[in-house]
């Protein structure tokens, strides 16, 4: 699996952080990790996935996983503050 697969095979998946503004600034660079928003529990979606699970902290609902060599934090949106 590599990060484009998950993305494209992901409903509710969303890039955000720099890879979000790398590609709206147009730069080339790549990029060493990525960070994703799961509407829904990201731990329990990154156990379905075939990737290695670095880290998850379910106090933040958060999973850290590893694709092609490239950090993958995903956080579930069920513990973002929607009042802000």
């Amino acid at each position: 699996m590599n990060i484009v697969d998950l993305y494209e095979n992901s409903e509710n998946l969303y890039f955000v952080g720099g890879v979000v503004r790398d590609g709206m600034l147009r730069k080339k660079k790549e990029c060493r990790d990525v960070d994703l928003v799961y509407e829904g529990d990201a731990i329990k979606f990154a156990r379905k996935l075939d990737c290695e699970i670095v880290e998850a902290n379910k106090l933040l609902g958060t999973v850290r996983l590893l694709i092609d060599d490239k950090v993958v934090d995903i956080i579930g949106n069920e513990f973002v503050d929607k009042t802000i």
